[in-house]
């Protein structure tokens, strides 16, 4: 299995050029930044140390893979001063409607979607010789970590009388990820592989040298041929687990979880605690876990 290859991370000034700041008090309402994910935002109301309010464009329970801006999305960003960009699709086509009512909107990228080349069958299990888009990079602690001095690094930039606070916020951050990670890695034996039914924890999955097995190929639903190769390789793998993220997904996948004798877990990679997350995540596919958010049926045990 090779590496997860992102892009080094980078401050980007989108339609406007970053100018100091005036000095801010605590309360100061200016400071406004908002996410386009609700990890995103998580991340960042951490890391702002009381100072700046962050909000989720993407509300919890919508498919940020889906989802489009309405003109209500685009006037809520009209008094931001920064936007938190993830690789999300719909993320340049709502910044060009947001900078025509705020030109003083800056965008920091902290992730375009990395490419990560993983064991494959040929016909869309992820598991060699496949490269796909990812974009769930909060779910690898090393990304995070990456991610999260970025957004540091703007707030600063932005408002420097909040820079200690700031780099005070980011060093907690850290520490709190390279614990859990040291941590993780412990409980996690390299090799372990898991299904899915969307692709969504290919991130954390190379983190911790993990194999996912999606049912979805290319974002759309599996047909039967589909899912009797991810049920094949499933069972081929000693997979123990699969994990959904809604009822839909738990349906979806029944009639396999049921043949592989699969446990089925539910999950929220989407939580606005991707430290928590994580956690879930790794606690679903253990060995010695996962049987907290079981999904009733005969497709768990």
């Amino acid at each position: 299995m090779k590496s997860l290859r992102f892009p080094r991370l980078r401050l980007v000034a989108v339609f406007c050029a970053i100018a100091a700041a005036a000095p801010s008090s605590a309360a100061d309402p200016s400071l406004r930044a908002a996410a386009s994910v609700p990890p995103v935002a998580g991340l960042a109301r951490a890391l702002g140390a009381g100072r700046w309010t962050c909000d989720s464009v993407v509300r919890t329970g919508a498919d940020p893979h889906t989802w489009e801006p309405s003109p209500r999305d685009v006037a809520a960003l009209s008094g931001a001063r920064l936007f938190f960009a993830s690789g999300m699709p719909f993320e340049k086509v709502l910044a060009d409607k947001v900078s025509a009512r705020n030109h003083d909107l800056c965008v920091v990228e902290l992730g375009e979607g990395g490419v990560i080349e993983n064991d494959h069958d040929a016909h869309g299990s992820h598991g060699a010789h496949d490269s796909h888009s990812d974009l769930h990079g909060w779910l690898s602690p090393h990304e995070l970590a990456e991610w999260a001095e970025s957004v540091s690094a703007a707030f600063a930039e932005q408002d420097p009388d909040g820079a200690k606070a700031y780099a005070k916020a980011l060093a907690d951050t850290k520490a709190g990820l390279d614990a859990l990670e040291r941590e993780l890695r412990q409980r996690l034996p390299k090799g372990i592989v898991f299904g899915a039914v969307h692709p969504a924890y290919g991130a954390f999955a190379e983190a911790f040298g993990l194999e996912q097995v999606a049912l979805e190929t290319d974002g759309h639903e599996p047909g039967p041929r589909a899912l009797a190769r991810a049920r094949n390789r499933l069972r081929s793998r000693g997979a123990r687990v699969i994990l959904v993220q809604n009822d839909a997904e738990a349906r979806l996948c029944s009639s396999v979880a049921s043949e592989c004798s699969l446990r089925v877990v539910r999950v929220s990679p989407l939580s606005d605690d991707p430290l928590s997350a994580i956690r879930e995540i790794a606690a679903a596919v253990a060995p010695d876990g996962g049987g907290e958010k079981s999904v009733p049926g005969p497709a768990s045990r």
